[in-house]
């Protein structure tokens, strides 16, 4: 039983960060909340002649919330990646970070409704805070649903589920990668390989070994990397600066101004040039 939950919140799981995604996350909660609140009325509201003032007070909850998800999304958020977030996203992770969520979008909402009873000092005075905090994951656990549903559908639609098994060539064939002039090579399995990246007169290859995920630089150009590896399905050239190996690729999220690729053990993406995004769509999807 403990290994299955273990194993459940250590699920890969899709993250947007860009400020499409996280505008979504600021404004949803808080507009979901105050029309809740207004037309609900629950935890003995009372306003049944809709009176504009109390509705506009009710209201501010909403924007509070927003307030202080903006603050997660674009400030806390880069730290708690830097720090618990880092490596790959899980499950585990993202609750965690809605967890944060809820608990500060409960604190800022108790001081808003001490303030609007009992003034700015009685702020300080914590005793309803518990009713509160439950308050807050009672109405949030809507919004929050649907985020991580809506976040979760789009993962599956961009994922390649089956990849490694649907593409023509076989995971384990041998490559050598050779220096412009073939006094270093790197030889790996195909599936070791993630990525490679150009790196001015040089090539920086990364790759799966017993340490984790290495880096070996070889003299040569993106270009001839491209073409050796051509003869080889499951190599692609998304960007002027990469090539990646489509084995590896966990999801690909973002918009088409800024797609960005998640490769499976590889903590930061890769970006995907406009012009390839349709192509690389199109191998995914045909691979599925």
């Amino acid at each position: 039983m403990l290994e299955r939950l273990i194993s459940f919140f250590t699920n890969p799981f899709p993250i947007y960060d860009d400020r499409k995604s996280k505008w979504l996350i600021v404004l949803l909660p808080g507009i979901f909340t105050a029309l809740f609140l207004n037309i609900f009325q629950p935890f003995t509201i009372r306003n049944p002649h809709m009176n504009i003032e109390f509705m506009l007070i009710l209201s501010g909850y909403g924007l509070i919330g927003s307030m202080l998800l903006w603050m997660n999304e674009f400030w806390i958020w880069k730290y708690y990646r830097k720090g618990i977030g880092k490596g790959q996203w899980t499950i585990g992770k993202s609750l965690l970070w809605y967890a944060w969520h809820v608990f500060t979008l409960s604190f800022g909402i108790y001081a808003y409704w001490k303030y609007l009873c009992c003034g700015w000092m009685a702020i300080l005075d914590m005793e309803g805070y518990p009713l509160m905090l439950l308050r807050t994951l009672a109405i949030g656990i809507f919004p929050l649903a649907a985020l991580m549903t809506i976040q979760w559908v789009k993962w599956v639609k961009t994922r390649p589920s089956q990849i490694s098994n649907s593409l023509d060539q076989p995971l384990e064939t041998l490559i050598t990668l050779t220096s412009d002039y073939r006094n270093e090579q790197l030889q790996l399995p195909s599936s070791h390989i993630f990525y490679i990246e150009s790196a001015d007169n040089y090539v920086a290859i990364y790759f799966k070994d017993e340490q984790g995920i290495s880096r070996k630089l070889l003299r040569s150009s993106l270009s001839r990397m491209e073409k050796e590896l051509n003869k080889f399905s499951n190599f692609m050239r998304c960007h002027r600066s990469f090539l990646v190996n489509l084995h590896q690729i966990e999801f690909l999220h973002g918009n088409s101004k800024k797609p960005l690729i998640h490769l499976r053990g590889v903590e930061h993406p890769i970006p995907v040039a406009r012009k390839k995004v349709s192509e690389l769509k199109s191998v995914l999807q045909e691979n599925a």
